[in-house]
């Protein structure tokens, strides 16, 4: 994923600026929660915890994405005829 490529979104998907914020961001979620699903995939923790998305990356990355959602909810989409 490269910051060019998520900036060149229309803006109907991101706001101003928002690519340099949120890119770092998703990223380090993304690599938390992916750390918290390997983890709880090896070994005993494959029993003890059947779940996954639980561990603390996992929890972040679902209140990331549900923010963003939230922020974008009201966002006018243009008419395309």
């Amino acid at each position: 994923l490269k910051l060019d490529q998520v900036s060149s979104l229309s803006s109907e998907y991101l706001r101003q600026g928002e690519a340099e914020l949120i890119i770092p961001l998703w990223l380090k979620v993304l690599q938390d929660a992916a750390s918290d699903y390997l983890h709880s995939r090896t070994g005993d923790n494959c029993r003890n915890h059947p779940g996954y998305m639980q561990g603390k990356g996992g929890r972040t990355l679902k209140r990331v994405i549900r923010d963003f959602a939230e922020s974008h909810r009201n966002v006018p989409t243009p008419y395309i005829d």
